[in-house]
């Protein structure tokens, strides 16, 4: 396999595409797998000294936006690793995102509204980049602990089930 630093991952989609040097995303299960399959599958000996660069398409939820936050991440977490977070938590309600993670980490979280932090979650898990995935069910959940049931539907936009009457009589009339 070419160096690390050599490597290039183009990350694509139908809307952008976006060049990012393989050991600043190797976080991601996704993209080292993929570069580790497609280096398996090169037989040739390539002598030329230009970066190999490998494509991964990307599902549309993984706007630029997002892409840009887990580059981000990544980027940061390349210098100063995320410690790993404990579980199970403290049985304390004040308990911050600061006080479980460092501070760059809580910030980085905090920082997004509600809809771009879930943009991220389903995004981490795609690319299966566990440290991202950890922060954002983390952030996720600090976010709506202590909420009732009924402002927990409205920020997943879930609908309040029926009671069992009402379908009983529904059922009844068909």
């Amino acid at each position: 396999m070419a160096e690390q630093e050599d490597v290039i991952v183009e990350f694509t989609n139908a809307d952008y595409k976006r060049e990012v040097p393989f050991h600043i995303v190797e976080l991601s299960k996704l993209v080292s797998d993929a570069v580790t399959e497609e280096n398996d599958d090169d037989d040739d000996d390539d002598d030329d000294d230009s970066p190999k660069k490998h494509t991964i398409p990307l599902e549309s939820n993984v706007t630029s936006e997002i892409l840009e936050k887990v580059i981000e991440f990544c980027t940061y977490y390349k210098k100063t690793p995320m410690t790993p977070i404990a579980t199970p938590f403290p049985e304390q309600d004040e308990i911050e995102l600061k006080d479980l993670v460092q501070d760059w980490y809580a910030e980085f979280a905090l920082e997004m509204d509600s809809k771009v932090l879930f943009q991220l979650l389903i995004s981490a898990n795609y690319m299966n980049i566990q440290p991202l995935l950890d922060l954002s069910c983390l952030a996720v959940a600090k976010f709506i602990h202590r909420k009732s049931e009924d402002e927990i539907r409205e920020i997943f936009h879930i609908k309040k089930p029926e009671p069992a009457e009402a379908k009983e009589e529904g059922e009844a009339k068909n």
